[in-house]
């Protein structure tokens, strides 16, 4: 049902992501069946992200909306993203730090804090923290890709206008 946009696989367990252009979907990939279906209320997913602990999922969508998702609490976003003035090409988790970045085509990339707890009483925290004038916008594509380092908090941006950044 609807065109595939974005594919992940949980950090943890045999689980497989695939977001459609207003669903989450995810499969059991011993069993193939169908375990959770999310809905992260965005018009056009474009981008996801699994946290490590492997229970919070992060969306981003072309409408310039981002969500937070807390899949063990509900099947809709716990918080949500509106403060893009582009479309989200990219959200990442860091591997090991409280860190989230989403890129724009505004050529922006936005980073937040966001601390999960293992006790369920206590909710997660998204906390923004920089915006990085990270590419000049090139034919309405600004920054379009995001990676961070597995160990230091960096994060590295692609950009339309042909430039990888590292950020530290």
């Amino acid at each position: 049902k609807g065109k595939a946009t974005v594919a992940a696989f949980h950090p943890l367990k045999p689980l497989f992501y695939l977001a459609t252009q207003h669903y989450i979907r995810c499969y059991d990939l011993v069993t193939g069946a169908l375990v959770q279906k999310l809905h992260p209320q965005l018009s056009w997913i474009s981008s996801v992200a699994i946290h490590p602990s492997g229970d919070h999922l992060v969306a981003g969508s072309f409408d310039r909306k981002g969500a937070w998702m807390d899949m063990d609490y509900s099947t809709e976003p716990y918080s949500k993203f509106s403060v893009f003035r582009g479309a989200v090409r990219s959200v990442r988790y860091h591997p090991r730090l409280p860190l989230l970045a989403f890129a724009i085509d505004d050529g922006r990339v936005h980073v937040y804090h966001g601390q999960v707890s293992d006790d369920l009483n206590v909710n997660a925290q998204i906390t923004p923290l920089k915006i990085l004038k990270a590419h000049v916008p090139h034919s309405s594509l600004g920054a379009l890709d995001i990676a961070f380092h597995p160990h230091q908090p960096w994060l590295f941006t692609a950009g339309a206008d042909n430039d990888i950044h590292c950020w530290t």
